[in-house]
């Protein structure tokens, strides 16, 4: 029964070609061991740098001058480096391309980040052979201005309370020594051209070699001139970058094309409503707008190095009692540069001189006064601070990339792990189709205006004053997602190869069919109709089986009545050949109703074809 099933199945192979199989992708199982050849599609991250550097500090009130003049400025710079990363899982179900009738060969090599490098398939429906033995057998840059506020507070008593940004002391006397040192670089780099010249100019005088005493000390004394020349610039850049670093806030980052971030309403509004609920205000609703493809960066992002935004901007009031008696007090910023009501931050607030240099006495008072200003009845205090902090956010920066191709489809690979159809996307090898993308990190075009939008940034012009960095290059996420498919049909023997870059391109794929499934299966039909017609007998024909069990039975009978003639008499021998005779006639008759029922099998078989053939 076991070969009988075995032989079935080769005929419903061949009959209704049941055992096409297709190299099959999917996603890595959620839960327990995956199963596969296991590579990643391939990712491009961008490595963000923003550097904003002070550039200007508002001229602060004195008693002629009531109010500041002037405005913080920052020069802003970006930059993006990009780099290939391994992206999402795919699993490669190689054991579906297989089958009993079937010989597979299937080779897989990754980069060691991987990302498939190469791979090789080839697949034999061995359909044809199994056959004929079974019938055998059976049958850029930019400045960014932090303006100042009109001063309309009023605190309580009617006495005025006046708020603005201003540098801090440290930042303020940094700045204030920059245009000395780099005086001071660019004398040294004279002196080192100098120096470089007279040392070149003396080696051309005296070529010499060996030279006298007193010219060789010439020389070195020249070389050292040089020398002392070239530490005394190395030195003044250090000074000059040092200097320059500490009223620098470095922020990086690490940016991918096609994530989704909230746009710049709502992330205004995040901190309003932090900003009412320190005033004991109610919430206002979050507004509904949809995530968009880029990074809002301001001064608040996480930051390398020892330079805080706080260190640098400090929100300053002056404070003006009903005796007319002022002076200054220093509210510290919150991470994010929003005066926060947080005791942590509260706490830091100090009296400061003309120049807001923290003074060390009257610390509780100072504490108290700005934790009062959260107090009912500063309503307007609160209003212009929160106006006055807010000019920080121009300070912001957004990362965004668009597809340079008018459109592009989703390369999530599906949930489903079945190859239904030619076509499916869960068939064969899946790769990435890049597409060209821009990315692209602009600024606030000008003061009062709001930073540029994704689609706004996007279509500015490279040389655009508020365009800081511009890279173009093919992205694979924002391509689309594509397979080489691998079908083997019965009789079919085919061979896929292909190899790709460590960014996922598709250098070279091949492609082999050597042998045609109809030319095949014309030769195992034609080679063994009469086989295959038993076959079909065999398996549905009863009254075939019958006949044909009958015949073995007679053969037996007329083999067991010709082994009988050595033990009788000789008379006795002519009763057995006459009874031999007898069945050797049965069989004959059951042997010609056989022939007839294979070649009207054979008849119904032609028949069916031409009627498959026709539908």
């Amino acid at each position: 029964m076991r070969h009988l099933s075995t032989v079935i199945a080769v005929a419903a192979c061949i009959v209704t070609a049941g055992c096409t199989t297709f190299l099959q992708s999917r996603k890595p199982a959620e839960t327990g061991i995956t199963q596969g050849a296991i590579y990643h599609l391939p990712e491009l991250h961008y490595d963000v740098e923003v550097k904003r550097t002070l550039t200007r500090c508002p001229e602060l009130p004195d008693q002629h001058h009531p109010q500041p003049a002037g405005k913080i400025e920052f020069q802003v710079s970006a930059t993006a480096t990009p780099r290939t990363v391994a992206g999402p899982e795919v699993v490669i179900d190689y054991e579906s391309l297989s089958a009993f009738t079937k010989t597979t060969d299937f080779s897989l090599e990754r980069y060691p980040s991987g990302i498939l490098k190469s791979f090789n398939a080839t697949v034999d429906d061995r359909t044809a052979d199994v056959a004929q033995q079974a019938f055998k057998a059976i049958v850029s840059v930019g400045k960014i201005a932090i303006g100042l506020p009109n001063f309309s507070g009023v605190s309580e008593g009617g006495a005025p309370t006046y708020y603005f940004l201003a540098c801090s002391a440290e930042a303020r006397d940094t700045l204030g020594a920059i245009p000395d040192l780099r005086k001071s670089v660019r004398s040294q780099d004279a002196e080192l051209k100098k120096a470089t010249k007279a040392l070149a100019d003396f080696e051309a005088a005296h070529p010499e070699s060996p030279r006298e005493a007193g010219v060789e000390a010439q020389a070195a004394a020249y070389r050292r001139s040089k020398l002392q020349a070239q530490e005394a610039l190395e030195a003044a850049n250090e000074e000059l970058a040092k200097s320059l670093s500490e009223i620098t806030v470095i922020s990086r980052f690490t940016y991918v094309p096609g994530q989704s971030s909230p746009g710049q309403n709502v992330l205004a509004s995040q901190r309003k409503a932090r900003f009412q609920a320190c005033a004991g205000q109610p919430k206002s609703p979050p507004p509904v707008e949809p995530e968009v493809n880029g990074i809002y960066s301001s001064l608040a992002d996480e930051v390398v190095g020892t330079t805080s935004p706080e260190s640098i901007v400090q929100l300053r009031a002056l404070h003006i009692d009903k005796n007319q008696n002022g002076r200054w007090l220093i509210h510290t910023l919150g991470p994010d540069l929003m005066l926060d009501c947080d005791d942590s931050i509260v706490s830091k607030a100090r009296w400061s001189d003309a120049n807001g240099k923290p003074k060390s006495e009257d610390v509780e008072d100072a504490i108290a006064s700005a934790r009062a200003t959260w107090a009912a009845g500063y309503g307007n205090a609160l209003k212009e601070i929160e106006e006055t902090t807010k000019r920080l956010q121009v300070t912001g920066v957004l990362v965004t990339t668009h597809s340079l191709s008018p459109a592009h489809t989703s390369i999530i690979p599906g949930a489903s792990e079945q190859c239904v159809a030619t076509g499916d996307r869960q068939c064969g090898i899946l790769y990435r189709t890049k597409m060209p993308g821009r990315l692209r990190i602009c600024r606030f075009i000008s003061e009062g205006e709001d930073i540029a939008n994704p689609e706004q940034c996007h279509g500015l012009s490279s040389s655009d004053p508020a365009v800081l960095f511009t890279d173009e290059r093919s992205i694979p996420q924002l391509g689309h997602l594509a397979s080489l498919g691998l079908r083997n049909g019965p009789f079919t023997n085919n061979e896929l190869s292909a190899s790709f870059s460590e960014d996922g391109t598709l250098i070279k794929m091949g492609y082999k069919k050597p042998r045609a499934e109809a030319v095949a299966l014309g030769e195992t039909i034609n080679a063994g109709i009469d086989s295959l017609t038993a076959l079909k007998l065999y398996s549905n024909g009863k009254e075939l089986r019958d006949l044909g069990d009958q015949k073995a039975l007679n053969d037996a009978q007329v083999a067991l009545l010709n082994s009988q003639k050595a033990l009788v008499q000789p008379r006795e021998i002519t009763s057995l050949e006459n009874q031999a005779g007898l069945v050797k006639a049965q069989s004959a008759l059951i042997d010609a109703q056989i022939q007839l029922r294979k070649k009207q099998a054979e008849l119904d078989a032609l028949n069916e074809s031409v009627v498959d053939d026709g539908s």
